[in-house]
């Protein structure tokens, strides 16, 4: 399991080859996931508690195009760089 933690945010992102975890630096909660079974990004538990809203991107793509896409919503809503190098390995060898 890797390790990376956002300098700017504060934001964790954690990897294990299959999947990819982040974890918000203000509250701990978890507001980003991809794996095989697909994209999950979401407010942080905090906003959720105070908007009653969770999702702001979901969907069961856990292809390539999907790792594209979670990189992409993670950046446009947390300003986080998910690390090359925590591509799944599902994903990584149809990219390569």
């Amino acid at each position: 399991m890797m390790i990376h933690i956002c300098e700017q945010t504060g934001n964790e992102i954690v990897w294990d080859g299959r999947t990819v975890w982040v974890n918000s630096g203000k509250d701990g909660s978890s507001i980003g996931r991809f794996s095989q079974f697909g994209v999950d990004v979401h407010v942080t538990a905090t906003e959720q508690v105070e908007t009653g809203k969770q999702c702001l991107g979901c969907s069961k793509d856990g292809s390539a195009k999907g790792w594209e896409t979670f990189c992409a919503l993670m950046a446009k809503h947390y300003n986080v760089t998910v690390p090359a190098e925590s591509v799944p390995k599902h994903v990584g060898e149809v990219i390569s």
